[in-house]
């Protein structure tokens, strides 16, 4: 059982040049909020803007630079964290969490002639006795919560094989054994 947060499932990577990209366009923003702010330094409203636009573009940059930091799964304390949200994951007891596996569904990016892009996803079977984990309100571009099921869109993550559910369904079986030795010394 992780004492510190161990990623699991990285976010999608592949998206960071999108992201990289991103992050110069508000740094040009963000310049040119600055060339205003000079150039334009007897004009207030101009100033204004220009200083609006500086603190906007930083701002945006940092939450876009942060948002690239977070996995979208990860075990921390005996709880899988699942990022789907926001930077505050969903705290599931890892008792709570049977297996991980490959599933497929709109990926609600556009497809080929109007039609939905379908992708990969990693369906999280959560137990039948855990009710109040079930149909949590969550459904974002990243995954949602159907009945005992989370399901993560392959959009949005890692790009996912059997390998990857492999090791997912490992961390999670060395986990639970964990859990039942601690509970074991414990009551020893």
């Amino acid at each position: 059982m992780p004492a510190r947060r161990e990623v699991w499932l990285h976010t999608n990577r592949r998206a960071l040049g999108l992201c990289l990209g991103l992050l110069l366009g508000l740094a040009l923003a963000g310049l040119s909020g600055i060339a205003l702010v000079e150039v334009y330094h007897w004009v207030a409203w101009l100033r204004w803007l220009g200083g609006a636009t500086t603190v906007g573009s930083l701002l945006l940059a940092a939450m876009v630079a942060y948002q690239m930091t977070l996995p979208r799964l990860a075990a921390e304390r005996g709880n899988l964290l699942v990022y789907l949200q926001s930077a505050q994951p969903l705290r599931i007891p890892l008792e709570v969490v049977e297996i991980f596996f490959l599933g497929h569904g709109e990926s609600l990016t556009p497809g080929i002639a109007n039609q939905p892009g379908k992708s990969r996803t990693v369906v999280i079977r959560l137990a039948e006795a855990a009710t109040q984990w079930h149909n949590l309100p969550i459904r974002t571009p990243f995954g949602e919560s159907r009945e005992s099921y989370l399901i993560i869109r392959g959009t949005w993550c890692e790009p996912l094989t059997v390998d990857v559910l492999q090791r997912l369904n490992q961390r999670l079986t060395e986990a639970h054994r964990a859990q039942r030795a601690t509970a074991e010394a414990t009551q020893a």
